[in-house]
């Protein structure tokens, strides 16, 4: 199963979670354009789940751009690191 995947059957198993999905761009580029492509990342991810039956309602998108760097993007390791999208469970029905 793919990392998404395990998280929407995670989703579908516990409705009153959410997620919060970050989107991060390339350091390397100007930030009005990483602003645009961390948005359609980060909304990509979105469409996932909401096109597989997920709420809209539960799932927030962030899209960072390069503000956020999570690496250097000296090297294609780091690129890997800087252009990435991360989503996280927030676990409502457990509080």
């Amino acid at each position: 199963l793919t990392e998404l995947r395990k998280i929407f059957l995670f989703l579908l198993k516990h409705p009153d979670d959410e997620v919060i999905v970050e989107g991060y761009g390339d350091s390397n580029i100007i930030n009005r354009h990483n602003k645009i492509l961390s948005q359609s990342r980060a909304n990509i991810v979105k469409d996932y789940f909401v096109k597989r039956g997920i709420s809209n309602s539960r799932i927030e998108t962030y899209w960072m751009g390069s503000e956020k760097p999570t690496g250097r993007n000296v090297s294609g390791e780091d690129k890997n690191k800087t252009d990435h999208v991360e989503v996280e469970v927030v676990s409502r029905s457990r509080e």
